[in-house]
């Protein structure tokens, strides 16, 4: 009874840790590999953007500092409608030149570049993303999470337990059957010796 008292408890600490790791590593990973896109997304987003501003400055290197129109039309395409962002291109010294902004919830993410004007950094684009949405998709995980570390708990907790108190009640019948037999033996020995 110890031995199954101890295996019951060995298996539920077995059963328990898998279940928390399946629930807590589904998400986590989740959230993981879509920030570590999200993030090279952005920045590929604000390099591309950053080429354009370039392209803007170099065609007049004095004055693009009051072309926000001009560089406000190319910060309003948005690759993927429906994403709340802001982008906005600032000169070194943190004067905002041009931008498009939408309202975000917190935390913010954001991805830089640098624009140039003839080799030489003269400003950055900027472009910053609320990880609200991710972070909703995640915790839908976590509840997936939760509910496939139950089961896979339930299961690795309850069918060797089953299994096992199969085995022991298979052993119990036939050790009372061979007892029973024993005695019968016994019974026939010692009637046959009077």
């Amino acid at each position: 009874m110890i031995a199954n008292t101890r295996l019951s408890v060995t298996l539920t600490w077995i059963a328990g840790s898998i279940a928390v790791t399946i629930a807590s590593a589904l998400p986590a990973v989740y959230f993981a590999s879509t920030y570590r896109r999200e993030r090279a997304v952005m920045e590929t987003e604000a390099e591309i953007n950053a080429r354009i501003a370039s392209q803007v400055v170099n065609a007049n290197p004095t004055l693009w500092r009051f072309q926000g129109l001009k560089l406000e039309e190319f910060l309003n395409r948005r690759p993927r409608f429906g994403d709340a962002e802001t982008r906005k291109v600032e000169t070194l010294e943190g004067q905002v030149v041009a931008q498009s902004t939408d309202p975000l919830s917190e935390p913010i993410h954001c991805g830089s570049a640098a624009v140039m004007d003839s080799g030489v950094a003269v400003g950055t684009v900027e472009i910053c993303r609320s990880l609200m949405p991710l972070i909703l998709q995640g915790s839908g995980l976590a509840v997936i999470g939760l509910a496939l570390g139950s089961l896979v708990f339930f299961v690795v907790r309850r069918l060797p337990m089953r299994a096992l108190h199969q085995a022991l009640s298979d052993l119990e019948t036939r050790y009372l059957h061979e007892q029973a037999l024993y005695d019968a033996s016994q019974t026939l020995l010692t009637v046959s010796d009077r």
